[in-house]
């Protein structure tokens, strides 16, 4: 019973690794680490260090614990418990002629909201009327979402009806002070450039910070108050540039 334990967690090992390297498990992200991996196998986000004794051998994972794993991320029984096949059972798109395939590495679909629909719980395309998706040349990463540009407090840098391309930021640790980012908190979404500001070595706040600063002054939010964080990436008015 014990080798076979063992074989299971060496495939264990080998799909977190193929998860790890497809982005779907991030070790450090709060959303996609080991916390979350426990949330979804033991049903409490504190298992997070069973998780990585798994990964260092120092605990062997349970079948039970194993099978959950496989559900929650789409990795196959039969690799996951006979080592048999491939390790995820997503069925991978296939590319009928040359020209879809042109189109599939030079087009990406990315995901248009509302700044409502951006500031709610979920961005997802179920909500028709406040999601849609458009085609963009040359962007490469999938995990992207566009929206318009509401006031003037960005100019010049983006003008009130720009619509811009941004990427949700899993760690503040990411967070480049020289960008510019969608603040998102339960009061709604605030786009602006940001300061860090720190209490005993402890990030306690944000300082948000209009590049047009005569008429907008900056203001401070609470790390408590924060929801999501996306960083700007692009106008639409420069994909072509990307």
């Amino acid at each position: 019973m014990k080798e076979s334990r063992e074989a299971l967690n060496e495939r264990f090992k080998s799909a977190f690794k193929y998860l790890e390297d497809q982005g779907i498990i991030v070790r450090n992200s709060h959303s996609k680490g080991l916390s979350a991996i426990s949330d979804k196998i033991f049903g409490r986000r504190a298992h997070g260090h069973i998780i990585l004794k798994y990964l260092n051998d120092e605990r062997l994972i349970s079948f039970e614990a194993a099978d959950k794993f496989c559900d929650a991320y789409q990795i196959s029984k039969e690799f996951m418990f006979q080592g048999e096949g491939e390790i995820s059972v997503q069925t991978k798109k296939t590319v009928s002629n040359l020209q879809d395939a042109v189109e599939e590495s030079l087009f990406a679909r990315v995901l248009y909201t509302s700044v409502p629909a951006l500031a709610g719980s979920s961005t997802s395309a179920g909500s028709a009327e406040q999601n849609s998706f458009i085609q963009l040349p040359g962007v490469q990463d999938k995990d992207l979402v566009a929206f318009s540009i509401q006031g003037n407090s960005m100019q010049p840098t983006l003008i009130n009806g720009d619509i811009v391309i941004a990427k949700q930021m899993d760690i503040m640790d990411q967070v480049n002070e020289q960008d510019v980012y969608a603040v998102v908190t339960h009061e709604g979404v605030m786009v602006k450039r940001i300061k860090k500001m720190f209490k005993n070595d402890k990030l306690v706040q944000l300082k948000l910070i209009s590049d047009n600063y005569f008429d907008h002054d900056p203001f401070y939010v609470d790390i408590q108050q924060l929801k999501k964080i996306y960083k700007v990436v692009k106008r639409l008015s420069d994909i072509g540039k990307m």
